[in-house]
């Protein structure tokens, strides 16, 4: 963790159920299977990294298109994580790409930015390649 902290781009951070990545101008992170609230808060005091100052306005993909259930108690975690870094979000983060899975838990997924403000522009997919173009360079400015 302190080395990705110290240096992000080109690093990653694998947890058990999820995994955080950093590239020039864009973050990201993957979920899979049913991650737990104690996951969620690793993930969440990851994510801090593409707040801090030095950090430049960036794109942001979320893959969760591998979960198999949704745990309210992580979902409780990462809605304060946006809640508590919203004008932060608003500043650092462009717009963002979420790739959710089929049937109720992609509802939940898909449903996390209607019960709540969202920071920056978001997009809902089901196919990550579509997902990539949402967050692609060429694709800035474009609203879908």
């Amino acid at each position: 963790m302190a080395a990705f902290v110290a240096r992000p781009e080109g690093q990653y951070l694998a947890f058990e159920r999820s995994i955080y990545w950093a590239l020039p101008r864009a973050f990201g992170f993957a979920l899979w299977d049913r991650p737990n609230r104690g996951d969620i808060e690793s993930l969440a005091s990851a994510l801090t990294v593409e707040l801090r100052p030095e950090c430049e306005p960036h794109v942001s993909l979320v893959d969760a298109s591998r979960l198999e259930g949704a745990d309210p108690q992580a979902f409780e975690v990462l809605r304060a994580y946006v809640t508590r870094n919203h004008r932060a979000l608003s500043a650092k983060v462009t717009r963002l790409a979420l790739v959710r899975p089929e049937a109720m838990v992609g509802a939940v997924v898909a449903g996390f930015f209607q019960v709540m403000d969202a920071p920056y522009e978001t997009g809902v997919f089901t196919d990550a390649r579509e997902s990539e173009a949402r967050v692609s360079p060429r694709s800035a400015g474009r609203v879908r």
